[in-house]
């Protein structure tokens, strides 16, 4: 009797860690996404100074020798940004363009995960 009593206070404890913890795990997700606007149109409570042809000026002029992929209004630690996708020479580079001065906010750099396959023609020595 002793063993089955034991066995269900184990199986209610574990049930209410296991309650705790999706509580908090919804806490979580859900009180983040209260702080994020719905749209990039939210975020904008007047409209930005630059225009996105000079944001994709100044990002071209950040990282030399590259395109335009992309380029989306966006937000970064709560202000207004651009973010222009750019392909340098076969890399993946994101810059954000502060949307009202125009400076250069942040820059990432994606390295590629994999190493181009050798050509069938090729001849290893």
């Amino acid at each position: 009797m002793e063993t089955t009593k034991r066995f269900s206070e184990v199986r209610v404890l574990r049930v209410l860690v296991l309650v705790l913890a999706g509580a908090l795990v919804v806490l979580f997700a859900f009180g983040s996404m209260d702080k994020r606007p719905a749209s990039s149109a939210a975020l904008l409570s007047e409209a930005p100074r630059i225009t996105p042809a000079q944001a994709e000026e100044a990002a071209l002029a950040y990282v030399q020798r590259s395109t335009v992929r992309k380029l989306r209004l966006d937000e970064l630690d709560g202000r207004p940004v651009y973010s222009v996708a750019l392909d340098a020479q076969g890399k993946d580079v994101e810059v954000m363009v502060d949307a009202n001065s125009g400076d250069i906010a942040r820059a990432e750099y994606h390295l590629l995960m994999y190493a181009p396959r050798p050509s069938l023609t090729e001849q290893t020595p």
